[in-house]
């Protein structure tokens, strides 16, 4: 369900992934040691008590143990390289996959999963201050600004790869989830036309099409971001 990319990640990056969430907005600092500690510390789950929570902590605990080795070994290595593009590249993803694989088991956003959206933010942002032009990485840092809760910035970054790359497909997309999400219906209906005139092939050509039949048909409120 995703443009396919070149890049290495497991992880459908490049077009926004579906989940039934709640928005949570607003943007917090990214100091790394206080996020860390939200993640391995998990709050309890909403929905359950008991055996619910505990389940709820001990699946964050085997996800996390998945990514731990390799984020901080990405973290030492830019210790002594902090402009190395690549390595900033790779921890961004391994961050943004994290916070994928939680927020994809909990079905929520903006708990557990928030401050690993947040830190794949940082890194791609340092990535792209090294070395700016990748669609892509430009495409999952916005990616991971929305799910993080910025869905302002998450639109600005659109903008500003649209103006840089006019037809690169899979930002348009994103952006009609971004517009949608923001209540701005008529940018969002622009954006999945534009998508499907830059890419009438497309995997999601189906679900831009559907979306957009969902705002015409009700102006008032934005689709959901369930899977199709």
């Amino acid at each position: 369900m995703a443009i396919d990319k070149s890049r290495t990640s497991p992880f459908v990056k490049g077009v926004i992934i579906f989940v039934a969430i709640t928005f949570v907005l607003g943007i917090a600092g990214t100091a790394f040691v206080p996020l860390l500690e939200a993640i391995f510390n998990p709050a309890a789950s909403t929905g359950t008590s008991g055996t619910g929570s505990t389940n709820a902590s001990d699946t964050v605990a085997a996800i996390s143990a998945k990514y731990v080795t390799t984020t901080q070994n990405n973290d030492n290595a830019l210790k002594t390289d902090p402009k190395n593009y690549n390595l900033l590249v790779s921890q961004a993803q391994a961050y943004h996959d994290w916070a994928n694989e939680i927020m994809q088991s909990t079905q929520q956003q903006g708990g557990t999963d928030r401050p690993l959206w947040l830190l794949a933010v940082d890194f791609y942002r340092k990535a792209l201050e090294v070395k700016a032009g990748d669609p892509n990485v430009t495409t999952d840092m916005a990616i991971a600004q929305f799910y993080s809760g910025d869905i302002e910035g998450a639109i600005a970054t659109g903008l500003a790869l649209e103006k840089a790359d006019a037809k690169f497909a899979a930002v348009r997309f994103n952006m009609g989830v971004f517009y949608g999400a923001a209540g701005d219906n008529a940018s969002a209906i622009a954006q999945y036309e534009a998508y499907i005139k830059l890419d009438p092939k497309g995997d999601l050509v189906t679900e831009a099409n559907t979306r957009i039949a969902d705002l015409k048909a009700n102006p008032g409120s934005a689709p959901t971001t369930s899977a199709p």
